[in-house]
C-alpha cells in the first residue's frame, strides 16, 4: 500500500506540471481523437480524468486492505469474483451466438473494408476468465464434498473455453502459460508427462504444418483471429484507414519509447500518453499503451517504473514466503489453496502486462 501510494503521488504529480512537447499538443490531440475514435474505437479515447481514476482506484484498495481481513472475507471476494465472471459468461454468450460459439468478436467497420475491433475489450475479459480459472483450479484442493466435484469441472469448463472465444491472441498465450505453470509444479508424474508431450504436439504442428489445430476447437472465424497477425492497414472509406492489430501495437511501443526518451525521469505524468503522442507520433493516431511496462515508463519515467519493479518484487517474495512457511504458520486456515492461486495469477499478470494495460485497473489490485 505505502509502494503503490508513493507511484500514485509521483504519476498524479508529474501530470500537474507536464508540458506537451508544443505549445498546441493538446490541440493536436484532441482533432486527432476524433479520426482515432472512428478507425480504431470509441474505446481506445478516455473519457473520465486518469488521475482522479487511479486515486479513487488506490484508495478502494486501502478500504480492502482494511475491511477484508478474516479467512472468511476472503472466500466471499474470491466466490463474488467467480461467480461475477460466470454470469458475464451468460451475458457474453447471449450475444455472440449459443454458448458464445459464433462470430461476436468481429464485426463490419464501414462499406469499404473489414476491420476487427473490440469496443468492450475481450482481451481483459480473458485475463478475468484467466483470474477466474486459475482461483477455480486450486480451489479444488478446497473441496470436501463430493456432491461439489460436477460443479467445479463445469465452472472449469466454462472459464476455460471463454479464453479462446473471446480471440484474445495475448489471452490465449497467457492460457498456455498457466497450462504449463499447472503441468510444471509439484511433483512429476505420468500425467504430467502425457499432458506436456500433448500440448508440445499441438503447439508443433500448429506452427511447423499447414494446419490449424485451433481450428477443432473453436469457431473458424475466432481461430482465424488467433492465427493471424495482422501487420497491415485496412481502409474503411476515403482518407481514414484502421491499422492492423500488430502494426499498431508496434507503432504504439515505438511512440511510448519515444515519449521516455524525452520525459525519462518521472514521465508526462498519469492520463498524458495520449496527449504527448499526438504531438511525436507521425501516424496521427492515438490509443494507450497496450503495455504496462512502457506505459509506465513513458507517463511515470523510470523512478515510477523502479516503484513498481519494486511492488512486484516484494509480493512475489512475500508469496513465496508464505507459500513454504504456510502449513506451520498458517496451516489451520486452509487457505494453502489460494495462496498457490495468488502466485500463479501474480505470473499471469507480469506477464499479460506485456500486452494489456493492466497496472492501473483496480480490480488487479
Amino acid at each position: 500500500v505505502v509502494i503503490l501510494g508513493l507511484i500514485v503521488a509521483l504519476m498524479v504529480g508529474s501530470s500537474v506540471f507536464y508540458t506537451p512537447a508544443m505549445e498546441d499538443g493538446r490541440d493536436i490531440a484532441a482533432e486527432r481523437a476524433l479520426t482515432s475514435a472512428r478507425s480504431q474505437g470509441p474505446a481506445l479515447i478516455s473519457t473520465r480524468d486518469s488521475g482522479t481514476k487511479f486515486f479513487t482506484r488506490y484508495v478502494f484498495l486501502i478500504f480492502f486492505v482494511f475491511f477484508v481481513r478474516t479467512p472468511r472475507d476472503l472466500k466471499i471476494v474470491v466466490g463474488t469474483i467467480i461467480a461475477c465472471l460466470l454470469l458475464t459468461y451468460l451475458s457474453v454468450s447471449a450475444e455472440a451466438g449459443p454458448l458464445g460459439w459464433g462470430t461476436g468478436r468481429l464485426r463490419v467497420q464501414g462499406e469499404a473494408g473489414f476491420g476487427i475491433y473490440a469496443g468492450r475489450n475481450p482481451n481483459k475479459l480473458a485475463y478475468f476468465a484467466l483470474l477466474g480459472l486459475t482461483l477455480i483450479w486450486y480451489g479444488r484442493r478446497a473441496i470436501r464434498s463430493p456432491l461439489m466435484y460436477p460443479l467445479w469441472a463445469l465452472a472449469t469448463s466454462v472459464t476455460f473455453i471463454m479464453i479462446p472465444l473471446t480471440g484474445s491472441r495475448s489471452g490465449l498465450l497467457n492460457l498456455l502459460l498457466f497450462i504449463s505453470i499447472v503441468l510444471l509444479e509439484g511433483k512429476f508424474n505420468y500425467r504430467k508427462v502425457i499432458g506436456l508431450a500433448f500440448v508440445a504436439v499441438l503447439v508443433i504442428v500448429q506452427i511447423g504444418y499447414d494446419v490449424s489445430v485451433v481450428d477443432m476447437f473453436v469457431p473458424e472465424d475466432i481461430a482465424n483471429r488467433l492465427t493471424r497477425f495482422d501487420v497491415r492497414t485496412e481502409a474503411l472509406e476515403m482518407g481514414l484507414e484502421a491499422q492492423g492489430s500488430a502494426e499498431g501495437r508496434i507503432q504504439t511501443a515505438q511512440s511510448a519509447l519515444r515519449i521516455f526518451s524525452y520525459h525519462p525521469l518521472v514521465g508526462v505524468g498519469i492520463g498524458n500518453f495520449n496527449f504527448e503522442r499526438a504531438v511525436l507520433d507521425p501516424f496521427g493516431t492515438i490509443g494507450p499503451p497496450h503495455n504496462s511496462y512502457l506505459w509506465a515508463l513513458a507517463e511515470g519515467g523510470i523512478l515510477t517504473f523502479g516503484l513498481f519493479i519494486a511492488l512486484f518484487a516484494y509480493l512475489w517474495r512475500s508469496i513465496r514466503d508464505i507459500e513454504w512457511e504456510y502449513e506451520a504458520r498458517f496451516g489451520d486456515l486452509r487457505l494453502g489453496w489460494l495462496v498457490s492461486a495468488m502466485r500463479t495469477i501474480l505470473i499471469g499478470f507480469l506477464f499479460y502486462s506485456f500486452f494489456a494495460d493492466m497496472w492501473h485497473h483496480v480490480m488487479f489490485y
